[in-house]
């Protein structure tokens, strides 16, 4: 007889309920402990894609945000260059286009030979367009001049056409034909 079987003999009545409470502790292991850990690591693993989808929310609120200010700031911006920047009304955008080209032209030495202006509305807009066509005689060093003080003039003109053709009066001379045009107000004032 080998000492363990002396020993579980012997000690009968300490081995089985110590065997019964460790088959017991098996038993509750296998059938609660795992389950529950196994549920606490897919509770973990949830928690953390929801973190995840917390943070990716946030991320879109802020992008949300960001355009929503964005948007007010261009809106407030275009309302500043609508106030600022665009001629009040027809006769503002006359005297920029008409009377500023005529003495742009005069300070740089050419002679206006024909003007003529034409009003637009925009469709769906609440901007009107004035087209006006001019034509100027002088040398290339005036031309050129103009045109460049045109560009940097801080009245909203774009130059739209530009022809350029010697005259038959003089080898020297040239015509500029020139397009330009402005944009004014027209719409609701508490809209501006």
């Amino acid at each position: 007889m080998t000492l363990l079987t002396r020993v579980l003999r012997e000690k009968r009545r300490l081995v089985l309920p110590i065997a019964v409470v460790f088959a017991a502790n098996v038993i509750v292991f296998t059938a609660a402990v795992l389950p529950l850990a196994r549920k606490a690591e897919n509770a973990a693993a949830r928690a953390a894609r929801a973190a995840e989808t917390r943070r990716q929310a946030e991320a879109r609120e802020r992008a949300a945000e960001a355009v929503v200010s964005g948007k007010a700031r261009a809106d407030e911006e275009l309302r500043k260059f609508y106030r600022d920047v665009l001629p009040a009304d027809w006769t503002a955008a006359r005297r920029i286009t008409y009377l500023r080209l005529v003495q742009l032209a005069e300070r740089n030495g050419l002679t206006p030979a024909r003007t003529g202006a034409e009003p637009t509305e925009i469709r769906d807009s609440a901007l009107s367009r004035l087209q006006m066509t001019m034509q100027l005689q002088g040398d290339y060093r005036q031309i050129r001049e103009f045109i460049y003080e045109l560009e940097k003039a801080p009245e909203f003109v774009v130059i739209e056409n530009v022809a350029l053709a010697q005259t038959q009066q003089t080898s020297s001379a040239l015509m500029l034909t020139l397009d330009v045009s402005t944009y004014y107000w027209t719409g609701n004032d508490a809209a501006r």
